[in-house]
């Protein structure tokens, strides 16, 4: 393969600028603490705040040869502040401190932010929120790009995504993943499945494929 030509170079960058972020990997927990940058404590705070997460601010406390940070969570209660180290709180504040620094880069820069699970840790109502939040052209003024898996449905509606924006994925009889739009699939009567239609209700009922096959307990052995 002829490596030294231009598209090859820009679809090479495209994907090493993307950020991938996989929150079924316990390294991302480890490492979480070293990701955060004080200096991006106030615009974080914004967005804890803005979700309903209490947090006040956090602080990062190096060690002595600099290599590693420990990050303090701060809470104002009661007229009184206390800290929390970070492996405190719970997974979904942490999940959501790490989350918060790529996804507010993206929308004020532009570039593609791809998560693993983004559901996981997360409420529903907090998940439509990130997706509508590059939705918006007056706050992603950048043109970022988010791209997630996710096995929570609540989002699967006509007015968070458009038909193309859906894609399903499921394993063949060879176990080899295959992967279909929704903008592709058709109703019983031949025609294109409606941009008006109950996308979420349609898949629960296993009309759009990609859903797992259960048996009964009485049928294991």
């Amino acid at each position: 393969m002829n490596s030294d030509l231009e598209s090859v170079h820009q679809a090479a960058s495209w994907f090493l600028d993307c950020i991938y972020l996989n929150y079924n990997s316990c390294y991302l927990e480890h490492v979480l603490e070293d990701m955060l940058d004080e200096r991006d404590s106030p615009k974080i705070v914004r967005f804890l705040k803005a979700v309903d997460v209490h947090v006040d601010g956090f602080r990062v406390e190096r060690d002595g040869d600099g290599e590693r940070q420990r990050v303090y969570v701060r809470h104002s209660v009661g007229g009184s502040d206390y800290e929390l180290r970070l492996s405190e709180e719970s997974a979904g504040t942490q999940k959501l401190m790490g989350l918060a620094r790529f996804l507010l880069s993206a929308l004020e820069n532009g570039g593609t932010v791809l998560v693993d699970e983004l559901d996981a840790k997360l409420h529903p109502k907090l998940l439509r929120y990130v997706i509508l939040l590059f939705k918006d052209p007056e706050v992603n003024k950048g043109g970022a790009q988010l791209i997630f898996t996710s096995q929570d449905v609540s989002t699967m509606r006509n007015d968070v995504f458009r038909r193309d924006e859906i894609w399903f994925a499921a394993r063949d009889e060879s176990e080899a993943s295959q992967l279909w739009s929704l903008s592709d699939l058709h109703e019983p009567n031949g025609n294109l499945v409606s941009k008006n239609a109950a996308f979420d209700k349609q898949y629960l009922s296993g009309r759009y494929g990609a859903d797992p096959h259960l048996t009964r307990i009485e049928e294991w052995g």
